[in-house]
């Protein structure tokens, strides 16, 4: 849904950039000792990661 919102606010507006949006998810077992810390830290993690392999198809 986020998704078609974006490009279809980029079709409407003919500025000289497009916008997009990137979110980082993970998830862990309620009996799992992880940190608040650790979980953001793998989300960023695997979010970045997403990102280079999307820049590295683009072009």
């Amino acid at each position: 849904m986020c998704k078609q919102i974006l490009i279809a606010f980029n079709q409407e507006h003919n500025y000289s950039y497009k916008l997009s949006i990137s979110v980082g998810v993970t998830q862990c077992a309620l009996n799992e000792n992880v940190s608040l810390q650790q979980l953001i830290e793998e989300a960023d993690k695997l979010m970045y990661e997403h990102k280079r392999a999307k820049r590295l198809v683009a072009h």
